[in-house]
């Protein structure tokens, strides 16, 4: 069900993409630092911006979920000496420490 959900929603993200390009054939001027200029179509500036905004995300979303793997690691090592050592967990609790 999720593929057929996701494969709808590329398709009109697609049929939206398209007729949004074919509507705005015109040539835009992007002026950047130190007088360079860029002329092209509206289209291909909004897919680069859109590609940029997406990786952006995705690497932002990789730091947070190796974080997130640190994390989770350290906490199953302790789990482990905690198992194999349940009396010390006791002493660590019982004296306020973690």
């Amino acid at each position: 069900m999720k593929v057929v959900f996701y494969l709808s929603a590329s398709i009109v993200l697609f049929l939206f993409v398209f007729t949004f390009i074919v509507q705005n054939p015109h040539d835009i001027k992007v002026h950047y630092y130190f007088g360079m200029v860029w002329d092209g179509p509206i289209a291909i500036l909004l897919l680069l911006t859109l590609g940029v905004g997406i990786l952006f995300g995705v690497f932002t979303s990789g730091l947070i979920l190796l974080k997130l793997k640190i994390r989770l690691t350290k906490v199953v090592k302790q789990l482990s000496r905690l198992e194999s050592n349940p009396s010390a967990g006791y002493e660590q609790i019982k004296k306020g420490g973690s």
